[in-house]
This record gives structure tokens, sequence and C-alpha cells, in this order.
């Protein structure tokens, strides 16, 4: 009997999709306003709908896989399909640049132009962003700020076609159109690619980190038999790191999937190589710079904790003991937590008139972990409340209540008479793109719930965990997650661009899990550049493709 009902549940994966699904929907209806009595009997809906529908979607992805079919079968061919993309990516980049011309500017973004034009760099931005992002468009252009934005979308552009164009090697043309579709029209990429935020440089080198590692995979590793290839690996992570003060979340396990297709010592020359890169930059490039380095990073990432405390000063303040009560009113006065404080968003009361956010980084991660642990046993429902307000961004599937989608472009006023100029033709079309995707397909575009729900079911139905050589493909899927997942533990507020690139990675990653392990010809002709591969391929033409269902 326990056999059938393991069995039924597909095994330890289909228990696992069970309570994740039943944890990020209750969670939801936890922090909601309805009586404990219809939570209850939601609960129960929650997990019987988890029982029945879980496991039948495990046995409908594993019968279902991404076709391939040989399409870059000459040079000629190759460089059609990839100048196709490539002008495909620009027109679209080209078309909200022109709707928004010169590009949308936040109050960081004048903080990295200012370090820019005065050469006085602090690293609570990224310098290396800002030297790649602003000031070498700055110094090319004579000074000219719509370079900016213009530099990053030519750097988007080739990104997203050199992604169609791996995909397209590897699965079918209906795939590849798709997903570059995805990644140049979705409002989020619309709205985020317009400012030069860091999380974009991120998005563009994770993009590349993911279409490496799908042609080492399909190629069986020999996509990583070239210097070159190796060396674009050490750049694109080193970058990535460099780019996100938190990116060794996703870029440590990419890099060690990558480095599993090496020979032992040109693995550990890689890894060597990856560090020494980190540390000339921040060590030697930093210093001869005179970077300033920032103050107060705890507070920065303590978010989750002071929304937790956060939450109880608003609902339970009789709860709190003197200490907490000492601490969370010298960072703003209980009129702020009771009044002005949207559960789950620290930001509302950090940036408030009369906060003192200052004092969360002098009181100490320590103290101020060890309080929210306080909170949890002296107020428990409304800490909960509190942790799963503050993190739900990162798997919630019902996000339309959610403010985070609600990001326009937009420049702050400033000192330097940057306005916008924009094409009114450029910004309908593009206007009437977003908002009929945004009808009925917001969830897909926004939430960042839905992507990690949907490679979460494939890799359970699809992966071999006990397979050491599945791990290749495992490790670049398990990037992303414990990037979200990790980065959700630091957030401080409702902001979408911290978890932008998931959306812009999803189609190669997706390709990763849903393409069965193809078979020797088709091996040799994904790998492509090499001759030895076309002879083999040549050699073993009668193979018989897979005989997997196929979408």
């Amino acid at each position: 009997m326990i056999r059938r009902v393991y069995d039924y549940l597909q095994g330890w994966k289909g228990i696992v999709l069970i309570l994740y699904t039943c944890f990020i929907i209750g969670a939801d209806v936890f922090i909601s306003d309805y009586s404990d009595a219809t939570k209850t009997w939601l609960y129960l809906l929650i997990f019987a709908f988890s029982v029945l529908v879980c496991p039948a979607v495990i046995r409908l992805c594993r019968r279902l896989s991404l076709r391939y079919k040989a399409v870059l079968s000459s040079s000629r061919r190759k460089v059609l399909w990839f100048s196709g993309f490539l002008l495909i990516s620009m027109a679209v980049f080209g078309l909200y640049y022109a709707a928004n011309y010169p590009g949308a500017f936040s109050a960081d973004s004048f903080t990295q132009y200012k370090q820019a034009i005065t050469g006085e760099y602090n690293n609570w931005h990224p310098v290396l962003h800002t030297l790649l992002g602003f000031t070498l468009p700055l110094s090319i252009t004579g000074g000219w700020i719509g370079s900016i934005v213009l530099f990053q979308l030519i750097a988007f552009s080739f990104a997203a076609a050199y992604a169609a164009y791996t995909i397209l090697r590897h699965s079918s043309i209906p795939y590849a159109l798709l997903s570059l579709a995805f990644i140049l029209l979705s409002p989020c990429t619309a709205v985020v690619s317009m400012y030069p935020w860091k999380d974009v440089p991120f998005a563009i080198t994770a993009l590349l980190a993911a279409s490496y590692a799908a042609n080492a995979w399909f190629t069986k590793g020999e996509w990583l038999k070239k210097r070159s290839h190796i060396a674009a690996v050490v750049i694109v992570l080193v970058l990535a790191t460099v780019f996100r003060h938190n990116a060794l979340l996703f870029t440590l396990p990419m890099l060690i999937a990558l480095i599993l297709y090496l020979k032992k010592k040109v693995a550990i020359i890689t890894a060597v190589c990856f560090v020494a890169v980190i540390v000339l930059i921040e060590g030697p490039l930093y210093a001869a710079l005179r970077v300033e380095q920032p103050g107060d990073r705890q507070t920065e990432m303590l978010g989750v904790p002071m929304s937790v405390i956060g939450t109880v000063a608003a609902r339970n303040p009789q709860a709190l003991d003197e200490d907490i009560k000492r601490f969370v009113y010298s960072v703003a006065p209980a009129e702020s937590w009771t009044d002005g404080y949207v559960i789950g968003n620290f930001n509302t009361v950090k940036f408030r008139a009369g906060s003192n956010y200052h004092k969360v980084g002098e009181e100490g991660a320590p103290k101020v972990i060890g309080y929210m642990f306080r909170c949890f046993v002296k107020s428990p429902k409304e800490a909960f409340t509190g942790l799963l307000a503050a993190t739900d961004m990162a798997y919630t599937v019902t996000g339309e209540d959610k403010d985070w989608s609600e990001l326009y472009p937009g420049i702050i006023g400033n000192d330097y008479g940057v306005t916008y100029q924009t094409d009114w033709n450029a910004k309908y079309i593009a206007g009437f793109i977003s908002s009929r995707l945004n009808r009925c397909l917001k969830w897909l575009f926004w939430d960042v719930g839905v992507i990690n729900l949907i490679m979460i079911v494939a890799a359970l139905s699809k992966f071999r965990f006990r397979k050491k050589a599945e791990w290749k493909r495992i490790l670049p899927v398990l990037s992303m997650l414990l990037y979200n997942f990790g980065t959700m533990l630091l957030l401080s507020g409702e902001e979408i661009r911290l978890f932008f690139y998931t959306f812009p990675v999803m189609p190669v990653l997706l390709l990763l899990v849903m393409r069965e392990e193809i078979k020797e010809r088709e091996c040799a002709e994904t790998a492509g550049e090499e001759p030895a591969e076309q002879q083999l391929s040549e050699r073993t033409d009668r193979v018989e493709e897979p005989s997997a269902k196929s979408i």
C-alpha cells in the first residue's frame, strides 16, 4: 500500500513538488486577511489540489521534450541566422531606446554618472560597472549621456542574438524564435533595459554563461576544447561576479558546472584564473583608482530581519521586549511602524523622513538577527507574516496584487539637465505591445515565482540526480535557483530588477532541462565548429532520431 502511494506520487520528486506547491500557495493564504477558519479550509484544499495535480504534472513533463532539428549545416547559414537574430534584437531595443531617449535614470544612475565625470569612485555601486557602463561610453562619445544606455542595449542585443543562435543550434527554429521573442518583447525587459542599472549587465553576462553551459552540455564538452571558449567563460563569469555583490550565488555553481568538462589541470587553472582576475580588479585596479569602499553594508543585507521585527512592532508592539523596543524605535519612531510601514517592505520605513536606518548597522548583524528570532518566540504569527511578506517575491505565483510590476521608465529630477526627448510613434508602439502582453501574460513576464516554479517542475521531471554526469546540466539550473532564493533572504523591498536576469536566462536553461540527451550524430552536428566533429557527423548520418515525444 505504501509503495503504491509512493509510486503514485512519483517518488520523492513528487513529494518535493507537493510540499513546495503547498508552501508557495499556503504562504499567500497565511499573510491574507481571511479568518482562521477560512484559512484552515483553504490549507486543506491546497493540499488536496497539490496531491492530485503535482504527480500528474511530473508524469506529463516526463513525456515531453524539445525537438531537435539540424538547421545550421553550413557556415553561411550560421552567419545568416546570427545576423538575423542580431538585427531583430537591435530593432526591438532601438524601438525602446527611441521611445525613451536618452534612457531612464534613477538616483543611483546619476550617482554613477557623477562618479564617471568626476573620476571619484565609490564601490557602493560596483565600480567595474561604473567604468564599463558609464565612463567608457562617455569617454568614447565625448560625454554624450545618451551613449550610456545605447551601449548597454548594443551589448544586450549581441547577448540575446547569441542566446537565440545557441538555442537554434541545439533545438529548432520555432523554439529559438519563441525564446528570442520572450527575451525581447517582455514588458519587464522593455522597462528594466532602459535603466543603466548593474542588474542589466548582470543579466547579459548570466545569459551568455547559460548559453555557454548549453553549448558544453549538448556537445559533450567539445565546445570547451577551444582555449578561446574557456577564456570567454572566465571573462563572463568574472564580470557577472563583480557586477553584483551577491553574484557568487549564481556564478560559482555555473563555474563548477563548466569546469567539470575539463581535465583536472585545466580545471584548476581555470578556477585559479577566475579568482585571480577578481582579486586583481578589486585589489590593484580599485586601489589605482582610489576607490572609496562603502560603509554600512549590513543595513543593506538585513532587510528580512528588519521586516520581521517591523511587522511585530506594527501589529503586536506589546510583545517586544525592552531591548528590541529600544532598537526598533531608534531606527524609526513608533508611528512610522504602525502607520507608514508596508508589511514585508522595510524600504517603506528605511527612507522615510525621521528614520535613521544607520542604526541597523550600528547595532550589528548578530544582534539584529537575534532580535528577529526573539520575535518568532514572542509573537510567532506576526513574525512569520513579516518573513513571508518580505520573501514572497521569489516564490509567489499570485503576484497580481503586488506593485513590483508597476515599474516604468523615468528620469528623476537632476542637476544635469537630462530630460526625455521621446519619439511618440515609438512610444505608442512599445506601449501597445507591453500593454497587450501585460493584459494576458503579466504573470509570466513579471512573477519570478512563476519562472522558479517552471524550472523546478521541469528539473524534478527530467533530471536524474543520481547520475554524476547529469550534474553538468543540473548545476546551471541550480545556479539560478540558488541566486533567487539566496537573494530573497537579503531583500529590503520589492525590487524586480534584482531578479530581472531570471527572465532572459529561462529559455536557455529550459532547453538544458527539456531536451533529452542526444545521440552521437546530433552531438557531432551541434558541436559545429570542429572539423573532426563534422567528420564524425558524416560517418554517423544513419543514426536514428530519439523516440521521445517532442514539442
